[in-house]
């Protein structure tokens, strides 16, 4: 008789870090290699679980595709070479598509991530905020505070009848223009005091009113001096 395989211990066939999939039910992270998997379970400690195949090609099994697919959601998060892309594609075929995404790295892999600087624990929860139904965290977005902040000035109503509407402009008719202009025309002048005079040459000098319109159609009036030999206007 063969003997069974221990899918636990074994370090091809086996998740690195699979027994704690037996565990809580927690998010999961599925990743190659041993490293990324460390990366991540530093960054996140015990918000999610984190496993590795320990090559692109192990722990095809159906021991963990069944432990995978227990958990509430899996991010695929292999690396973004040619041999860690077709890994990925095996897993999430074996994944249920809607508790299941392609997660990659923001680089290479998780590990150049974390020597490069990159912030892994922010990737990790911008994730599992966007992906997982109430996850209890919550991403790197602000939030607004219910209740403003400082002091409030308090801003008394104006009651109906103390408000004025604002005086709207009534349009005056053509035919009242040209009665105002009639008007102009029928207004006496003023009365002078001066004595008669006479010019240089004797013409009696006259008083005369005169009124015309402009280039602009404006009425204009007035009074003006004059005589058979000179013309003065004030």
């Amino acid at each position: 008789m063969g003997k069974l395989l221990d899918v636990n211990t074994c370090d091809i066939e086996a998740f690195y870090r699979g027994k704690t999939l037996l565990a809580e039910k927690r998010p999961t992270f599925l990743v190659a290699r041993k490293q990324d998997a460390d990366r991540i379970q530093q960054a996140a400690g015990k918000l999610i679980h984190v496993v590795a195949t320990a090559s692109p090609t192990g722990a095809r099994n159906a021991v963990n595709e069944g432990r995978l697919r227990r958990q509430p959601f899996v991010f695929v998060a292999f690396g973004t070479d040619k041999a860690d892309e077709e890994a990925a594609h095996y897993w999430l075929n074996k994944l249920d598509p809607a508790k299941s995404i392609r997660y990659r790295p923001l680089m290479q892999d998780v590990n150049t991530m974390h020597t490069r600087g990159l912030n892994i624990q922010q990737w990790i929860t911008d994730g599992i905020a966007y992906c997982v139904p109430n996850p209890n965290i919550s991403s790197h977005e602000p939030t607004l505070p219910a209740e403003p902040i400082g002091p409030t000035i308090p801003i008394e109503p104006v009651a109906e009848s103390e408000q004025q509407p604002a005086p709207v402009p009534v349009p005056v008719p053509e035919k009242e223009k040209e009665k105002e202009k009639e008007k102009e025309k029928e207004k006496p002048l003023p009365a002078t005091d001066m004595p008669p005079i006479s010019c240089s040459a004797g013409h009696e000098i006259q008083l005369v009113e005169y009124s015309y319109y402009d280039l602009k159609q404006v009425l204009i009036t007035g009074r003006m001096w004059t005589c058979e030999c000179l013309t003065s206007k004030y």
